[in-house]
This record gives C-alpha cells, sequence and structure tokens, in this order.
C-alpha cells in the first residue's frame, strides 16, 4: 500500500489482491497496481467491472507493460562515477551491489599558509621529537 504524502508523479503499486487494492484509499487515475498473483491493473475513472474507492475502476492490463517502476535490480545502463579535483578516483556501478571507490589525493593539491603552521599550538604536538635545530631562537 502507498501512502498519500509518499507518491511519486506516476505511482506503482503492489497489493496482496484485488480485495486490498479495492479497500485502498490513496489510488488514483492511472496508476499501476499489480497483485501478488502477477495480474497488473490500471486505474481509470470510466466503468469496469472492478469498483474502486473515490469512483474510481480498474482495467486489467493485458499488454506489456514498458516503463519505469519504484524498484530494480540492475540499472539498465551502467555508470561510472569518478572524483576529480583534489582526488581522483572513479568505479562502474550498476546498481547489483554496493561499490567503494579507491581515492587518491594528488601531490600538491592543498596548501597551508606560513601563518597557518606558524600559529600552530604546541599543545597540539603529543608525540615524536622535535630537532633543536628546529625550535626559535
Amino acid at each position: 500500500m502507498i501512502l498519500k504524502n509518499k507518491r511519486d508523479v506516476e505511482s506503482f503499486i503492489r497489493e496482496k489482491n484485488v480485495s486490498t487494492m479495492k479497500e485502498n484509499p490513496y489510488l488514483e487515475e492511472n496508476d499501476i497496481v499489480v497483485t501478488s498473483t502477477g495480474n497488473a491493473y490500471k486505474v481509470v475513472s470510466t466503468i469496469t467491472e472492478i469498483p474502486l474507492l473515490n469512483d474510481l475502476f480498474a482495467e486489467i492490463i493485458t499488454q506489456d507493460i514498458d516503463g519505469n517502476i519504484t524498484s530494480a535490480n540492475k540499472l539498465s545502463t551502467a555508470r561510472n562515477i569518478s572524483l576529480k579535483g583534489d582526488v581522483d578516483g572513479n568505479i562502474n556501478f550498476d546498481g547489483t551491489k554496493d561499490v567503494s571507490i579507491n581515492v587518491t589525493v594528488n601531490n600538491d593539491s592543498h596548501t597551508h599558509s606560513n601563518a597557518t603552521i606558524e600559529n600552530l599550538d604546541a599543545s597540539k604536538i603529543t608525540s615524536g621529537t622535535i630537532d633543536i635545530a628546529r625550535l626559535p631562537k
């Protein structure tokens, strides 16, 4: 069942059976409804043998359905996702599994001003040894 505030522009709805479809108050004209038996119905305003709520009716769809639905196991066209700028990386994504992008940080891809480095508070240094030649006079 679909909630009114969760509707897509073109809604594709799954119902258990024709009886639950008849009781669904959120159906709108031109919705496509598929029952667990695999039958597909289109919600229409013209009178058919399957009355619905809100002066609507359902007609069984006998031809093939072509278009987008609310879920899929795989994208019809795989996409390449890439990162550019201070980092490089890319991955092909077809929707069949989660993916991770290996990222390379480019050399000299960022800078710090002398003011940033010179104003570093010594309390931030928590380990290591500083060469005495690097300490200010």
